[in-house]
């Protein structure tokens, strides 16, 4: 090991960099290579005296406030572009969410002039990062846009658009339609010159600040610069360098200013669960190689699963007495750490019931978070040891995850609820949700204890809502049960530092909307469900979020799959308000049926529920479709309180989506509501969207000259060439988007280096990613035929 001794005293060791430059946008990006050797000199220097520590976070105040409560906060709403954003939209949330007009939007440029329809100049980009499919609607997708300004990433910023697959008005989509657009656009942004001062100006401005440990002992893991809303609470833009370092055998996070080299913020690196195993019932462990998912290479036998997509490697530190790592650096985590045996049976000299019980119940939750939630992590690593606590570790991502998972109470957190508690925090790492404030701590904290609440309940065969319930020592230090909890309104826990209880209220929220309250009129819709809106709203949602702004992508979800006067929107309404979350208006009346419906049956029913006695209600069904409904056709305006199609029009290909209009002359026009409803092939006898456009095309010629469809075409395998930028040995995992921003690759860099990729519509965007799921860069390519 070498140490350098530098001139205070401090010694550094193992210094260790994953630089990350901004970020390249379309043709105009670049890296300055002289600015990142520059600044690695002054991250060297930078760390070389730290302060003391203290228990409150360095540069943070004694009261929180959300970013969305900003001005400058999707500040083109208070600009010119307003007039320009009533006019591609039906409907503007007080949020900021909009409900699109698919027409105008198209009209005006739809995303190619995004920025100039905000009143954004050229300094502003957005670049799409994430595609998902709703959990609840598969003709439902989510398109995720980063926000960069000069090309520099701007933490939080962006949008999401939801769409539904077809048919659209757009040339470029004819099988997409865009529905709402959730922004959380940073503007104003050019209050600051993201122009860094020299590197010595910031490491000679720290060396002043850090006087403290002369001899420290630091690894600097990687720094990124970005530039970031509020970070201090002073809604305020900060271009500062986030830096990832251990200090003493602390993992820690800094923020630096890099105009000026003030540190701004400093908070601990890693996440630890105030709240939580040799457990009864937890399989017979020890026992013997079949009761614990392992795997035999031929002479020995390890804890590394080989029965699961998702593999699990199970690291014993407590055994060997070696320090739990304080990072993802796989260098921390060697194989030598997985127990092993040549034995017939595990047993409690290889390692303890402790370990053995960790590798079961990781198991077993990722099982669940795979076949109930499909959510698969690829690579789990679980470093088990005695520390008083369990805890994720923030660079987990939703292919490449870290958890570890020590005692508390004397007793083991290996257990059930915590174990996916924990994985819970690394999909919403993998989902952008930052751990960086008093906001989107707590939301991390009250949906990890929903994913654990739920996943316990599905290997269980039963609920209970007390976290860590299985071990009464755990239960007893956690102090969080989701059905009583110690606070169960927003207004009393908001203004606290404290995750845990900041988070309790979101929690409850899952147990109202789950179980139901008669008294409250709010139905049960099952955690299963429940846990489908939450997950399509981090979609939607800021990485910078706090209760409001879930809350209303959430109430946007439910809108888009089912309506604001459904029983689903009523009951998740109800409960925010409940939770003492803004006062969202209860529409009068509910409509209830079935809106998913088979082409071969051709019946639809449609009801309202509750309302005003004897209101009438007027349906509209879309201008050119040819129903019969209420014993009429040949129009497509239908009074009644239930709407009774028996005869739908033939089309060319399904799913086929319809917004149907419903209004009350009696209720009245503020209660206007709309329902959509898809009409699905169960035969699977009728071409789809894309397959329908496909036989529109002319016939293409193969390399050996005979026909072939587009379709086929789109089959064929594609030879990529890596951007000669990127580290090619260090590259694990590609997610490949298409033109349409669809998700068509997500796995390993080396299926596509030795079988190619499916040409999916011509150009691809290709992120790349190492082992630890670090980003590495993005490159558009067109295939090599």
């Amino acid at each position: 090991m070498n140490l350098l001794n530098l001139s205070r005293g401090a010694v550094i060791t193992e210094v260790t960099h994953t630089f990350h430059p901004p970020k390249p946008i379309g043709e105009g990006g670049h890296t300055h290579t002289h600015s990142v050797l520059k600044f690695l000199l002054a991250i060297v220097l930078l760390f070389i005296m730290t302060n003391a520590s203290s228990a409150q976070r360095e540069g943070e105040t004694n009261s929180y406030r959300a970013w969305s409560t900003c001005d400058s906060y999707n500040g083109f709403f208070d600009k010119e572009a307003l007039e320009t954003m009533e006019y591609i939209s039906d409907t503007i949330y007080p949020s900021g969410r909009m409900i699109i007009r698919a027409d105008h939007w198209h009209e005006l440029g739809g995303l190619d002039s995004i920025s100039s329809m905000m009143g954004l100049n050229n300094d502003y980009s957005f670049q799409l990062v994430k595609t998902q499919k709703s959990r609840g609607d598969d003709g439902i997708s989510y398109y995720r846009y980063q926000q960069y300004y000069k090309n520099i990433r701007v933490e939080g910023g962006g949008f999401t658009i939801a769409a539904l697959a077809g048919p659209g008005t757009g040339p470029e989509n004819p099988c997409l339609e865009v529905k709402m657009l959730f922004p959380f656009v940073a503007t104003e942004v050019h209050s600051i010159d993201p122009i860094p001062l020299s590197s010595i100006s910031v490491a000679n401005t720290l060396g002043n600040y850090y006087v403290a440990q002369p001899q420290a002992s630091l690894s600097v893991l990687d720094a990124n610069l970005s530039i970031w809303p509020n970070l201090l609470n002073d809604c305020a833009y900060y271009l500062a360098w986030d830096v990832n370092y251990i200090i003493d055998g602390e993992s820690k996070r800094a923020w630096v200013d890099a105009k000026n080299g003030t540190v701004l913020k400093v908070i601990d690196g890693s996440m630890n669960l105030v709240a939580p195993m040799e457990t009864p019932g937890y399989g017979q462990l020890p026992g013997n190689t079949n009761d614990l998912d392992d795997s035999f290479d031929g002479s020995v036998t390890r804890l590394i699963t080989e029965n699961l997509d998702t593999e699990v490697r199970t690291y014993d530190f407590g055994g060997n007495m070696q320090a739990r790592p304080l990072g993802i650096n796989l260098s921390e985590w060697p194989d030598a750490f997985i127990p092993s045996t040549n034995l017939l049976q595990w047993d409690g000299t290889t390692a303890s019931p402790h370990v053995y019980q960790a590798h079961f119940a990781t198991t077993e939750c990722v099982k669940v978070f795979s076949s109930s939630l499909e959510i698969d992590f690829g690579t789990v690593r679980v470093a088990v040891d005695e520390e008083d606590n369990a805890m994720a570790f923030r660079e987990s991502t939703d292919f490449s995850s870290f958890i570890a998972l020590g005692f508390l109470g004397g007793s083991t957190t290996a257990i059930f609820d915590i174990v996916a508690h924990e994985l819970g925090h690394c999909y919403m790492f993998g989902e952008s949700l930052e751990y960086t404030n008093a906001g989107n701590e707590s939301l991390h904290e009250g949906i990890a204890d929903m994913f654990g609440t739920y996943v316990e309940s599905v290997i269980q065969g039963t609920v209970d809502w007390v976290i860590g319930d299985d071990e009464s020592a755990v239960a007893t230090e956690v102090n969080r049960d989701l059905a009583n909890p110690e606070f169960n309104c927003f207004s009393d826990v908001e203004n606290l530092l404290q995750q845990h209880t900041r988070s309790t209220p979101l929690s409850h929220w899952f147990f109202l909307v789950s179980t139901g309250d008669p008294a409250l009129g709010i139905n049960s819709l099952g955690m299963e469900t429940v846990l489908g809106y939450i997950m399509d709203a981090l979609a939607a949602n800021s990485s910078l979020s706090d209760y409001s702004d879930l809350k209303d992508a959430v109430l946007g979800v439910v809108e888009l799959q089912h309506s604001v006067c459904s029983e689903e929107y009523t009951s998740i309404a109800r409960a925010w308000n409940e939770i003492c979350v803004g006062n969202t208006p209860i529409c009068p009346y509910t409509i209830t049926g079935n809106t998913i419906v088979y082409e071969e049956n051709n019946v639809l029913s449609l009801c309202i529920n509750g309302g005003i006695p004897n209101a009438t209600y007027r349906w509209y069904v879309p201008g050119d479709a040819n129903w019969t409904a209420n014993g009429q056709s040949g129009t497509n305006l239908f009074e009644g309180t239930c709407l009774y199609v028996t005869q739908f029009d033939n089309y060319p290909y399904y799913p086929q989506f319809f917004k149907i209009d419903v209004y009350s002359p009696t209720v009245g026009p503020a209660y206007n509501q709309s329902i959509t409803v898809t009409l699905i092939d169960r035969d699977g006898d009728d071409p789809t969207c894309w397959e329908y456009y496909d036989s529109l095309q002319p016939l293409m010629h193969n390399n050996e000259g005979q026909h072939e469809s587009a379709a086929e075409q789109r089959l064929d395998k594609a030879w990529l060439t890596i951007d000669q930028s990127v580290p090619q040995q260090l590259v694990y995992w590609i997610k490949g988007f298409d033109i349409m921003g669809r998700l068509v690759y997500d796995g390993l860099f080396k299926d596509i280096r030795d079988e190619g990729l499916p040409s999916r519509y011509g150009m691809l965007m290709l992120q790349y990613f190492d082992e630890n799921g670090k980003w590495l860069g993005t490159q558009k390519v067109m295939p090599n035929r």
